[in-house]
């Protein structure tokens, strides 16, 4: 009997500890669920979204990419199948997050995704690690202007260029500021003497950006390349710098000056009333 109770108590403690670890919690947890590993990535942006929880709460997720920081996402989404299938943790209900990651400064090759949490308590923790390659599926360029910053004097920028692509094209557009101006002209014949970058024919596009109604100062033209399928990527982009037109204020205060001289010499000439 003696045994039998030391046996007994041995498979009651077995139970007890096989059930409190069955029922354990790890520290925290966390899915990135719209990007797959090894990813080939053809656009200019990449959806970055899934979900984190952490026993001590989530104030923020961070994405990075090759080890720098590229933004913070936006937490707090409802997740009701995070919090069914993890019901222990407190935050589980809002704990999708999501975030747009901006890929114009990325090269094009292989690149590491690492999302990272922190806590209430300010513990960071992994999310999770992935790569992906960024691959291009056209090929273009940018000629005129050729550089990516010049300053401009006049009222027209001209942009040109040429693109290629195995994917259907459907439009090369023009951006200013973020904001989309127009279509450039596309499919011009290329020079029989134009042999630079092998300029595929037909493949020329041109547009002549107005921007008489910028105001002074830095701005932002962008060539969007438009596929069929929807898709898009930047085929090129150039700062441009409008400077103040002291010439014209010159010929604006000059103007004043001769307007206010002769409203002196008229004043003076007009009769004076008499007293009576």
């Amino acid at each position: 009997m003696k045994y039998m109770g030391i046996f007994l108590c041995v498979i009651l403690v077995s139970v007890i500890l096989s059930v409190s670890s069955a029922h354990a919690v790890s520290e925290f947890d966390g899915q990135l669920e719209s990007l797959t590993d090894q990813a080939i990535v053809e656009g200019d942006s990449l959806d970055i979204s899934g979900w984190a929880v952490h026993t001590e709460g989530v104030e923020a997720v961070d994405v990075y990419v090759d080890g720098r920081l590229a933004g913070r996402a936006e937490y707090g989404a409802v997740r009701k199948d995070v919090a069914e299938a993890l019901p222990a943790y407190s935050n589980s209900v809002n704990s999708g997050f999501r975030y747009m990651l901006d890929l114009t400064g990325v090269p094009q090759g292989p690149h590491n995704l690492s999302i990272k949490g922190v806590s209430k308590q300010g513990t960071s923790f992994l999310v999770a690690r992935k790569s992906f390659k960024r691959e291009r599926s056209f090929q273009g360029k940018l000629n005129m202007p050729s550089t990516d910053r010049i300053s401009l004097s006049g009222h027209v920028l001209k942009m040109a260029g040429w693109v290629s692509s195995d994917k259907p094209l459907k439009a090369v557009q023009i951006w200013l500021d973020h904001y989309y101006i127009g279509d450039a002209r596309i499919g011009l014949p290329t020079a029989a003497n134009d042999k630079s970058d092998r300029i595929p024919s037909d493949s020329k596009f041109e547009y002549d950006l107005d921007i008489t109604k910028s105001y002074k100062g830095e701005h932002l033209a962008q060539v969007i390349i438009q596929f069929e399928d929807g898709t898009t990527a930047e085929l090129g982009r150039v700062t441009f710098a409008k400077p103040f037109n002291y010439a014209m204020l010159f010929v604006l205060f000059f103007i004043i000056i001769i307007g206010y001289a002769l409203h002196r010499v008229k004043k003076r000439k007009s009769p004076r009333p008499s007293n009576v």
